[in-house]
């Protein structure tokens, strides 16, 4: 542990810890060992991105979602090609409700992304909870244009080139 995190620890230890919500890397230390993953997390996260397309079940580079204490769900973002990030689908875990503050939460997370890569807007796909997308429509949020043949991003398109 850092030197700087021994006030979190005390924290931690007198009751007082407050979670936050945290999208991981797929190479993060919490989540690199797949067993032991299920075992602390009770999930089974695999990383796709050594797949074959065919096989996936939800896409090339996923991102845990951590929302406190727990693993919540993951996304699949990509660049648009055009200064923006698309998360092609987020997905969450069986037993996971999208309450308020998680709706609040990721996307607060997926702003900070969208900087951290230069992207000045984050569009959203059509792969989410429907609660999710109701809430996201009427905060204003983009919708990903549809593809050619009407099914969205999270469907038959070609993943764009650029992957995070």
């Amino acid at each position: 542990m850092h030197a700087n995190a021994l006030g979190d620890l005390e924290s931690i230890g007198a009751g007082e810890w407050e979670g936050r919500t945290a999208l991981l890397s797929p190479f993060d230390n919490l989540i690199n060992d797949r067993r032991l993953t299920q075992r602390l997390w009770g999930v089974a996260f695999r990383n796709e991105m050594y797949l074959p397309k065919a096989k996936r079940e939800y896409g090339y580079y996923l991102l845990p979602i951590l929302h406190g204490d727990r693993l919540v769900g993951r996304i699949s973002p990509a660049s648009t090609g055009a200064g923006g990030l698309t998360v092609e689908g987020l997905y969450l875990e069986a037993d996971v409700q999208p309450t308020a503050p998680l709706r609040r939460a990721v996307p607060a997370e997926l702003a900070e992304l969208a900087t951290l890569v230069g992207a000045a807007d984050v569009e959203y796909g059509d792969t989410m909870p429907e609660r999710w997308r109701s809430a996201l429509h009427r905060s204003g949020a983009r919708r990903c244009p549809a593809t050619a043949d009407g099914l969205g991003p999270a469907a038959t398109r070609r993943p764009p080139e650029r992957r995070w």
